[in-house]
């Protein structure tokens, strides 16, 4: 077959680098690399490329590894790692995919616990220094200008900007760097000196998710102290949740993702619609209170003016001098009459006594009468009694008459002289 005249179908092509792939030359392979990622399962699947290049940059292998053949080394292995694989490739026809199966993994060198080292060591300087328990600075309320430092055309600057539209808005300025690799920690401390230099409120340091190595760069200690130096609030959205970094740790505020990193600068146009209808009820219930207070005040201050007015006086003295009055004539009739009945009582009194006294001394004087008519001579008289009068005296005894003695009986109806014998 000329293979240069020849055209092949897809199915044809497929088929041949099926059968390159199942031919000796592609089995019982040794392949060593980093560990960009890993996703265990039934199936493992891991990730390798050249060390300590960009993943960018580095071709890729996929390494598979089925539950039959599993190695509990795997459970230990983590992005950053260094290992040698043993196994075959295999081309799928599906997809075209070629996948090195492996049977053996053996770990070469722990990137995970030298990074762990080494950055435990940075943590303990910043401390040293204080540089990790100083006071954090206070994002302002509104955030006039931010600058922003990713990398340009990211996800993370579209992230960045469409969520900063939906907020209070700012004047943003991008200052780009690297945000991954062996260079970017100096990109990024050249992006935040320049951005030092300007006019910013607030700077925000982003970029998307990524394995430990794409991220290693925030972990740089001359980093770390540049952000530290910073006079305005600097937030960190690196996009990760399994570690904190270094700037993390050293920002004044940390965030997980560039979206949320930016949704803390200004209010959101819904806050400040809130915002904005509190404050105006708010200012209606001021302004209402205020009216009725001052219309209140007015009438208090009527009100006083009415009554120290001298007219206000005059009327009020007059109304005293009338009660002062009513009560005065009130008064001397209650006196007058409390002294008329007292009068009237006391002549009650007074004639009672004088009955009881006349009815007394006409009892008694009836009394007398009686007594004067038992005595009088003249009713002695008439029962046949007479009077015998010598020398005009009455002659009560018989003792004081003698023989031959010259007396005047009395009769009711006259006289008559005798001798006593």
């Amino acid at each position: 077959m000329d293979i240069k005249n020849h055209n092949f179908s897809v199915t044809e092509i497929s088929q041949i680098l099926k059968e390159l792939f199942d031919g000796d030359i592609f089995k019982n392979l040794s392949i060593y690399g980093e560990i960009y990622s890993i996703k265990r399962g039934n199936l493992t699947y891991i990730d390798i490329g050249d060390k300590e290049k960009e993943q960018k940059d580095s071709p890729v292998i996929r390494c598979a590894l089925s539950s039959y053949s599993y190695n509990p080394i795997v459970d230990k292995l983590n992005v950053g790692d260094i290992i040698l694989v043993h196994g075959s490739f295999s081309y799928y026809n599906k997809g075209s995919s070629i996948t090195f199966w492996a049977n053996k993994i053996e770990l070469l060198e722990n990137q995970l616990g030298l990074s762990l080292i080494k950055k435990r060591e940075i943590l303990l300087r910043l401390e040293k220094d204080g540089l990790l328990t100083r006071e954090k600075k206070i994002l302002p309320r509104i955030v006039s200008n931010v600058g922003i430092i990713t990398a340009k055309d990211s996800a993370a600057y579209n992230d960045i900007i469409t969520t900063l539209k939906t907020r209070f808005p700012t004047n943003t300025r991008l200052f780009p760097a690297l945000v991954q690799g062996k260079d970017g920690a100096k990109s990024l401390i050249n992006a935040l000196n320049l951005a030092y230099k300007s006019d910013v409120d607030a700077i925000i340091i982003g970029r998307g998710g990524g394995s430990k190595t794409d991220l290693s760069c925030f972990d740089d200690e001359e980093l770390a102290r540049t952000i530290a130096k910073s006079k305005v609030p600097i937030i960190t959205c690196i996009g990760h949740t399994i570690d904190i970094s270094i700037c993390d740790r050293i920002s004044d505020i940390s965030a997980i993702t560039p979206t949320e990193g930016a949704s803390l600068i200004n209010p959101s146009m819904d806050e400040i619609n809130e915002l904005f209808i509190n404050y105006k009820d708010n200012l209606d219930f001021y302004f209402d209170e205020k009216i009725n207070n001052t219309l209140l005040s007015i009438s208090n201050n009527q009100e006083k003016l009415n009554a120290y007015s001298p007219s206000r006086r005059l009327l009020s003295m007059k109304e005293k001098i009338e009660l002062n009055k009513y009560n005065l004539f009130s008064s001397f009739d209650l006196v007058l009459s409390n002294y008329l009945n007292m009068c009237k009582n006391e002549k009650d009194e007074l004639d009672r006594y004088i009955d009881i006294s006349i009815s007394n001394k006409n009892q008694l004087i009836s009394s007398y009468k009686s007594k004067i008519e038992i005595f009088n001579p003249k009713m002695i008289e008439e029962k046949g009694y007479v009077q015998i009068i010598k020398e005009k005296n009455i002659i009560k005894s018989k003792k004081k008459l003698s023989s031959n003695d010259e007396v005047e009986i009395v009769f009711l109806d006259g006289s008559k002289e005798a001798i006593i014998k």
